[in-house]
């Protein structure tokens, strides 16, 4: 229809003459949109008419509010048209005024059509289309899964790209008041100033002074966006990124928990978001820096509030990617640790991020940022100090990740710990200072840090530094810092470093078994060791004069050894010293295989048969103790010092038994083992020197402790053998009367300490010299044998005399343990002398007691035995007599077999294959 100014005027007419609302309202519903048709074609004339007209339809419809726009209509002719020409300011208007009485469904109808406009209209009618969008959305319903789905976001990605957009910003914005000193409100966190003119059109948004408005609002959008229906998985990835984004603002909302309640549940229902996305990672970053973001016209942004960067920082930390641009994520730590509006949970994230980056960041970027980073972490750690009155747990977690990302630094950037021992120190020094939570972390700081300190590249006088430092650090009060100086011992120092050995032996004698079992780990000689790398093994030399020079005032008597509850970092500490002694001779043991290896070029057992090396058990195996002779041979071959070496090992040893008083039997009883080690495995140089020290064996007889005693007696065979074998052998005379009178009076009075009545407190003392008795008596003949000489020949008649009232003695100690009342610990020991008396044979007529007279009281002992351990005793005995007179072996198996019936197989398979 061609518009006329007459036409015009009988439109006006048509709408003044309209009295009721159902009249204008036909007018309104048929008239208004060919009107605004016809605007942009009209001639000058006319259009000017037409304005005229609209201006009388405007205040007919405010005095009408009954009145409905036809929004479907207008929005069809709005967006059906071109963005320019003059009806568009008239239609946006109408828009906005259709929005505000608009039915439920239109408003649904109408979202769609308004993202269209959004997103192809120009800058200036973006206000309008916002606002009228915001206003559908508000007043609209909460939509229905047909209704969201009916915006087909899916072929429409436009659509959803604006929609997240506004919901984010809208989800970011704060309704506030102006401040007193200024007229202007202020920009919320995360917008710019154009940005929340835009939403909140220019403050006269109802939602800016409604704060109920604006949480149906956000409630709205939050469904809308949370929608998996509107947003179906198949979606391109970068709208599942910006939803996720801005849920995660709605669920920061400080003043609408339902708001934040239902973006942390759309959160949950949402598709996994690939956090190594480039746009995703690009957005986090932009979100908490602020400025202008990718593809965004608003403006520079200020930076998200300090709750949306705290939930940014959570997914920049499972994020690779973000470690790659070195630009922004020193700005993120920076920000996070020390910016304005920061919080505690904000800069514990912020180090947690720190820590992410140092882990995962390139190598020539930790490198390049590590000067920077290191005084981000001190400053963190100095100022948390300075600040805080109180301890507070969150702190402590700000703290504690603090010193662990200290520690990762250095492990990333070992040149920082390469130069000086302070990084070092600062850790340890933090055990003291911190609270008991913080410690845990300082200990896991410090172990990140170890590997800086591995290299070969840290020089002598720091390495000598450092172990002077570890050492100070075992007799800390904390004991974290004594188990993080352990590690590092362990680990920073080659295991030829005698002296890191020396700490762990330090170590073993703390108090907590964790840092025990550490210690025992740091001095442990694994087989590779012995059969490959010998070379790394401790110079079996240097380790002797260490331990020598360490223990010399022990040695020499000018220092007692003290008990274990008191300086447990001296060697004149029981524990200490037993510990090196146990390492020393596992060295002497590890020396010995590896030597054997060597010798026949092949060495073929199994790993785990070298763990004798690191038992401290008794030698039971022939290669246990070939290698043990070996490495004794090998100190007794390096040069002068050959003899010296081997006495010193002996010397050390021997300290140990010129204590009067040492409550720990368990360490004496193994002092002793490896005495008589040295002594019958070693050269005859070291029996004939200890000799002299016979003396100090003869107290120890007396100790409460069966295997002491059987040690002691063990050693004084051993030196009375070699004694008597060098005194024959050598080109001088045989000093008869030395054995006729000194030797014979030892003996006598042995004797008689054996065959005195029994009394309670001297029940150790005559158990001791019974067993005495049969050991030297054992080693006497040994040497007799050996020399095929008779005692006779060499003068010797006191000796021989002796050595006949010994035996006599013990046949009859054994017949008294036949019959009831003998003490059990007698009668056990009765039967060892015994033993050792008949392993070498008792020939009838060179000998006043025979092998039979022995048997015959074996016999009686084990029918009438009503102890245990007697009755395993005796028959021991009787094996021990089967093997110096075979003869009587067929008697020993007639007898076992007729009481076989009362005996346990273990004792049968012990003694019945004899």
């Amino acid at each position: 229809m061609f518009m006329t100014v007459e036409l015009v005027e009988n439109l006006r007419l048509r709408f003044a003459l309209a009295q009721s609302e159902e009249q204008l309202q036909k007018l309104i519903t048929g008239l208004l949109v060919p009107l605004l048709d016809k605007l942009d074609i009209a001639s000058a004339t006319v259009r000017s008419k037409i304005i005229a007209l609209l201006g009388q339809i405007n205040k007919k419809l405010k005095g009408n509010p009954g009145v409905k726009i036809p929004i479907d209509s207008l929005l069809e002719g709005t967006f059906g048209k071109e963005a320019t020409g003059f009806s568009q300011g008239f239609r946006l208007m109408y828009i906005s005024m259709a929005v505000e009485s608009a039915e439920d469904q239109q408003l649904a109808t109408a979202i769609p059509h308004l993202l269209d406009g959004i997103q192809s209209r120009p800058s200036s009618q973006q206000t309008t289309l916002t606002t009228s969008l915001l206003m559908a959305i508000w007043r609209g319903p909460k939509l229905s899964e047909t209704q969201v789905r009916e915006f087909d976001f899916v072929s429409k990605i436009h659509r959803a790209v604006v929609l997240v957009a506004l919901a984010r910003d809208i989800f970011l914005y704060r309704a506030s008041e102006p401040k007193p000193d200024s007229s202007q409100v202020p920009v919320s966190a995360g917008l710019s100033l154009e940005r929340q003119a835009l939403l909140t059109n220019n403050g006269k948004a109802r939602w800016t002074s409604d704060n109920q408005v604006l949480q149906q609002l956000k409630e709205r959008l939050v469904h809308i966006i949370g929608s998996g229906v509107a947003f179906p998985i198949e979606m391109p990835a970068h709208i599942h990124e910006q939803r996720l984004l801005a849920l995660l603002c709605a669920s920061c909302d400080p003043y609408f928990q339902q708001v934040a309640d239902g973006g942390k549940d759309a959160i949950k229902r949402m598709c996994r978001v690939d956090y190594e996305s480039v746009s995703f990672v690009n957005h986090l970053f932009e979100m908490f820096l602020g400025g202008t973001y990718t593809g965004d016209s608003a403006g520079s942004r200020s930076p998200v509030s300090a709750a949306v960067r705290l939930k940014l920082l959570g997914y920049l930390n499972r994020s690779e990617l973000a470690t790659t641009s070195y630009q922004r994520w020193i700005r993120v730590i920076t920000e996070s640790l020390f910016g304005t509006g920061t919080t505690v949970k904000l800069r514990q994230q912020g180090v947690a991020f720190l820590l992410w980056t140092i882990n995962r960041a390139p190598s020539d970027q930790v490198s390049q940022a590590s000067p920077l980073l290191l005084q981000l972490i001190q400053k963190t750690l100095f100022e948390s100090a300075a600040t805080s009155t109180t301890t507070s747990l969150g702190e402590d977690v700000l703290r504690g990740s603090a010193y662990v990302s200290y520690g990762t630094l250095a492990k990333r950037v070992p040149t920082l710990a390469l130069d000086n021992l302070e990084h070092l120190r600062l850790l340890f020094d933090a055990f003291t200072s911190e609270t008991a939570s913080v410690r845990l972390s300082v200990q896991e700081g410090l172990l990140a840090m170890l590997p800086a300190y591995e290299s070969n590249s840290i020089t002598h006088d720091v390495r000598d530094q450092m172990s002077e430092f570890l050492q100070s650090q075992l007799d800390s009060t904390v004991y974290q810092a004594r188990y993080c100086a352990l590690r590092y011992v362990i680990s920073a120092f080659p295991f030829a470093d005698m002296n890191a050995r020396w700490l762990c032996i330090l170590g073993l004698a703390d108090a907590k078994p964790e840092i025990q079992q550490l210690a025992k780990s740091g001095l442990a000689i694994r087989s590779t060791l012995m059969l490959e790398r010998s070379g790394d093994l401790p110079s079996l030399k240097d380790a002797i004069l260490f331990i020598r020079d360490k223990a010399s005032k022990v040695i020499d008597g000018s220092q007692p050894l003290i008990s274990e509850n008191r300086s447990k970092l001296s060697i004149a500490n029981f524990s200490v010293y037993g510990s090196t002694l146990g390492f020393c001779r596992s060295l002497l043991l590890a020396t010995g295989v590896a030597a054997i290896k060597q010798k026949r070029g092949e060495l073929a057992v199994d790993p785990a048969d070298l763990e004798f090396v690191n038992e401290h058990l008794a030698l039971s195996t022939e290669l246990q103790r070939n290698s043990m002779q070996e490495a004794l041979s090998g100190l007794e071959s390096q040069g002068g010092s050959s003899n010296s070496l081997a006495a010193s090992w002996l010397e050390i040893i021997g300290a140990v038994l010129h204590t009067g008083q040492l409550a720990d039997s368990v360490l004496l009883s193994k002092v002793l083992m490896y005495l008589v080690e040295g002594l019958s495995l070693g050269s005859q140089t070291l029996s004939l020197a200890f000799f002299e020290n016979r003396r100090l064996l003869l107290s120890r007889l007396d100790t409460h402790n069966f295997e002491v005693q059987l040690y002691t007696a063990q050693a004084m065979s051993v030196i009375y053998c070699v004694k008597l074998l060098s005194d024959v052998r050598s080109e001088c005379t045989v000093d008869s009367a030395f054995w006729n009178e000194q030797v014979a009076a030892q003996l006598t009075e042995l004797l008689a300490n054996a065959t005195a009545p029994v009394q309670t407190k001297l029940l150790d003392k005559q158990q001791g010299s019974i067993i005495a008795l049969g050991y030297i008596a054992h080693g006497l003949q040994a040497a007799l044998k050996a020399l095929k000489r008779t005692w006779a020949d060499m003068g010797m008649d006191t000796i021989e005399h002796a050595l006949t009232s010994i035996q006599t003695a013990t046949v009859e100690g054994l017949r008294m343990a036949g019959e009831s009342g003998t003490h059990p610990a007698i009668a056990t020991a009765w039967c060892s002398a015994a033993g050792e008396i008949c392993q070498l044979g008792l020939t009838a007529g060179t000998h006043p007691i025979s092998s039979a007279q022995f048997m015959t009281a074996s016999i009686a002992v084990v029918k009438s035995a009503g102890n245990p351990r007697v009755h395993e005793a005796a028959l021991t005995l009787l094996s021990d007599i089967a093997l110096g007179s075979p003869d009587m072996a067929l008697e020993l198996i007639e007898f076992l077999q007729s009481t076989a019936g009362s005996m346990t197989k273990k004792q049968l398979d012990m003694h019945f294959k004899t």
